[in-house]
């Protein structure tokens, strides 16, 4: 879908998608090629090229010493970004809470800058909320309790008679014919 809009609003320039080290979102080459746990992966490639890793934001690891520590792993982020050219940069893409990695909720502050962030560089939040997301948190979605608007979510629940379903999401607003993110509809 990223990988639409950017034809669609950007003349295909914008088709780059960045994931979290340490996230996991599936077992498709593509959900593989935005997976940040390679013990998982291992196997499988080659992967789907455009995919690039930003620094995960596990505060028990830390990999900064500051006191803003949120702040610090989203700027990591950006970083990567001006790395690779914000023009080149369609989505980030990452779990509200890396599940697969270890159950990690981001420090204080980190999503309220990476939402800033993207939207700087024009560049779409996709939210991976199939662990999150479906009141599992208390919330309807996970990214609820961070007072963000993403501008993609996938989710996934086996309704009944356990037939599994896994629909994605735009806000309306993203979805009007001058969005950016038309393509979603």
């Amino acid at each position: 879908m990223v990988r639409q809009i950017a034809h669609k609003h950007h003349g295909g320039k914008k088709h780059k998608i960045l994931y979290r080290e340490r996230d996991y979102h599936g077992a498709t080459i593509a959900t593989m090629s935005a997976g940040g746990q390679p013990e998982r992966n291992a196997q499988y490639g080659p992967y789907t090229p455009g995919f690039v890793q930003v620094p995960h934001c596990l505060e028990y690891r830390a990999q900064w010493d500051v006191e803003e520590y949120g702040l610090r792993a989203a700027d990591a982020i950006e970083e990567v970004i001006l790395r690779e050219g914000p023009d080149t940069i369609g989505a980030l893409c990452l779990e509200t809470v890396t599940a697969g990695g270890g159950v990690i909720t981001p420090p204080r502050g980190y999503w309220e800058r990476v939402q800033e962030i993207c939207r700087k560089h024009e560049i779409l939040l996709h939210l991976d909320e199939v662990v999150c997301g479906v009141g599992r948190t208390g919330e309807w979605f996970g990214y609820q309790h961070y007072g963000i608007e993403p501008d993609l979510v996938t989710m996934a629940k086996a309704w009944p008679r356990a037939t599994p379903r896994s629909p994605a999401s735009s806000p309306p607003r993203r979805c009007s014919s001058s969005s950016r993110t038309t393509a979603t509809r």
